[in-house]
């Protein structure tokens, strides 16, 4: 009887002819014992106990490629060996922003405000409003900027709080950056001059009334100088 083992199967194979052991091991990974008997009553060849592991081809004549993985460092420098190609694109951030005028507009609680920035044209820009003396946030509005060559935009905005001292946020962002800037705007109340009608009505009051009184005074004066200059007439 006579054992072959294929390609990279190892098997140690059991001849049994009365007495004696023949081993077979050819190279391999994985490992197969069978056992044979010769005699009238032979059976086929069958393993018994087998164990399997990873089977790769060995490679002739040929490099062994090797996939390494490294951590990368935190101060984020890289070293690479051999040929590469790299695409670097530097993007310019908004770098800062700057109130240049705040003033209250004609249109009651409106207000225009004017902002530039230095470096990169931003692509957002968003307000936020306090309520009257400086309070917590009470309203934010943002709205997009129209491309121009120069930074610098006018921001028109309706408050909603009336008269008082407001503090204003202005930021100005794009994909990358984002720059902030702060200022005061005092907006005038409108019953300013229904305060002061009181005032001028009485003030006209009294100025009417001193122009009375010094007509009445002159018409007494003249009354009184016209019956002086009558002559007296003789009784009979």
């Amino acid at each position: 009887l006579t054992s072959a083992v294929i390609n990279t199967t190892l098997a140690e194979v059991s001849t049994t002819e009365g007495t004696g052991t023949t081993p077979t091991r050819p190279s391999g990974t994985t490992v197969a014992q069978a056992t044979t008997t010769e005699g009238p009553d032979a059976s086929p060849l069958l393993p018994t106990q087998s164990s399997t592991g990873s089977i790769s081809p060995l490679l002739d004549d040929t490099d062994t490629i090797m996939l390494v993985k490294r951590q990368v460092p935190l101060d984020c420098v890289l070293y690479r060996y051999g040929s590469f190609s790299l695409a670097l694109d530097i993007v310019q951030g908004i770098e800062s922003a700057e109130i240049l005028q705040a003033v209250p507009s004609s249109e009651g609680d409106a207000f225009e405000l004017t902002v530039s920035c230095q470096g990169g044209l931003p692509k957002e820009a968003c307000m936020d409003i306090s309520s009257p003396g400086c309070q917590p946030p009470a309203q934010r509005l943002c709205q997009s900027v129209p491309p121009s060559p120069d930074c610098q935009l006018v921001l028109h905005q309706v408050l909603k709080g009336g008269s008082g001292t407001y503090c204003l946020n202005v930021s100005l962002a794009d994909a990358n950056s984002l720059a902030v800037a702060s200022t005061q705007l005092v907006v005038p109340g409108q019953d300013g001059g229904l305060g002061q009608a009181p005032l001028l009505v009485g003030i006209l009051l009294v100025l009417v009334a001193v122009v009375l009184a010094s007509l009445i005074h002159r018409h007494r004066l003249k009354k009184q100088g016209s019956v002086s200059q009558m002559p007296h007439g003789s009784t009979h």
